[in-house]
């Protein structure tokens, strides 16, 4: 297949762009900020560079681009407005004017469901964000549903849980790691919250392979798959889990603090995506001991 990845120099964009690439796909990755010599193309919807990639017919587009910052979308709730929602809008108008055929795949977020009612939650589950990041990449779900139902464009969206993995330097993995690396028994590593808010981890590499699976058998209908490992994992106990795989004496402690748009439990039901084939292939501790394992060499300066 052609694949056009958008947001191809972000987290999961660079992964999917790889794994494309291995499975023997030619990949377009396009980026905001273009790197030639790295095989990166200027992304933005009306560019030349982009609407050339349409011009040759993907068969599928990955759209990885947009913000993925909740605190920042409560700081400004115009720029993650464009960043997921806008910006969206402009490629599916782009794909329906110049690759009408080209199927389009959202990463969506678990954000849209907010604090569900009931776990695990499934696609059924009425989404009731609770951040501007939530609500906004809502949207450019029901933008895709829209432009299927109206347009004819071939779209879904995938709901992707707490993601980490190797190369993301945020967001509690790292977190966990990074303080706990620094902690002692007489000076525990502080984390907000009480210890009890609970999420779906998945890796990386699952994110690509659930992606994948989608491709090769989603319904192309506007739907939405969730993606994560359908396991639930208390920051307590993750912490618990990064002790371990560091071998030392660092203790954590809570601070009892909420944080405002983030949910308190998230357990996904995986069983729409897991009827398309996929299945993680990571657990936790593979993936935590992975990061700590590599961390002197992902973390060296350059000479």
């Amino acid at each position: 297949m052609l694949i056009v990845v958008t947001g191809a120099g972000g987290f999961i964009g660079s992964q999917l762009c790889s794994w494309f690439t291995a499975a023997g796909h030619e990949v377009i990755a396009a980026a905001r900020s273009a790197a030639p010599a790295q095989g990166l193309i200027s992304f933005s919807p009306g560019s030349a560079a982009f609407l050339a990639a349409l011009g040759r017919q993907p068969d599928v587009l990955v759209h990885a681009a947009g913000a993925s910052h909740v605190a920042e979308s409560f700081a400004d709730p115009p720029r993650d407005f464009r960043d997921n929602t806008t910006l969206y809008l402009d490629v599916l108008d782009a794909v329906r004017q110049h690759a009408p055929r080209c199927r389009v795949v959202l990463l969506s977020s678990a954000a849209v469901y907010g604090n569900p009612p009931a776990q695990p939650a499934g696609e059924a589950t009425a989404p009731a964000p609770i951040s501007p990041y939530g609500h906004h990449k809502l949207m450019a779900e029901q933008l895709g549903q829209m432009y299927h139902a109206l347009f004819g464009v071939r779209t879904c969206a995938v709901r992707i849980f707490s993601a980490y993995g190797r190369g993301l330097r945020r967001q509690v993995v790292y977190d966990a790691i990074r303080l706990l690396q620094s902690a002692s028994p007489e000076r525990p590593a502080v984390f907000r919250g009480t210890g009890s808010e609970a999420r779906d981890f998945i890796h990386v590499e699952d994110i690509v392979r659930g992606v994948l699976s989608v491709i090769e058998g989603g319904a192309w209908t506007g739907e939405a798959y969730n993606l994560a490992s359908g396991v639930s994992t208390t920051i307590a106990e993750l912490t618990v889990v990064v002790r371990s795989m560091l071998g030392g004496t660092a203790t954590a402690a809570f601070d009892g603090m909420a944080s405002r748009g983030y949910p308190l439990v998230w357990q996904a039901d995986i069983s729409r995506i897991r009827q398309l084939g996929f299945a993680p292939a990571w657990t936790l501790e593979r993936g935590i001991a992975d990061i700590v394992d590599h961390w002197a060499d992902d973390h060296r300066l350059p000479a």
